[in-house]
């Protein structure tokens, strides 16, 4: 598994419409600390919509979907950022991830931990 650490320019997305921000629930962002997937090799990752995304597709990189990962390392900054932007009218409901997975956040990989 090839880890890379890149500087991002957005860590949140707002939802708009779709099934994320509708519901009894609706989420106002999501959130995305990286791309790519580690299980991408495996059953899951076969068959997932993420590796079609354009983010992944349109990328410069040499290694196929469950190859590689590339982690947002200032996530943390931007968040704090774009959470200190917001209007104070607004209280984000924030959704870790709609097309990452989440469990690499609270495994400490990259600069998305804690």
């Amino acid at each position: 598994m090839h880890i890379e650490q890149k500087e991002a320019a957005s860590i949140l997305t707002p939802q708009r419409q779709g099934f994320l921000a509708s519901g009894p629930y609706p989420f106002t962002h999501a959130l995305s600390g990286y791309l790519g997937c580690a299980f991408g090799q495996t059953t899951c990752g076969l068959y997932c919509y993420a590796q079609f995304l354009p983010n992944w597709q349109f990328r410069n990189a040499s290694y196929a979907w469950g190859e590689a990962v590339t982690v947002k390392s200032n996530a943390p900054e931007l968040l704090e950022k774009t959470l200190s932007r917001m209007k104070s009218l607004v209280t984000p409901a924030v959704i870790c991830s709609s097309s990452v997975s989440c469990w690499w956040v609270s495994s400490g990989i990259g600069a998305c931990r804690n």
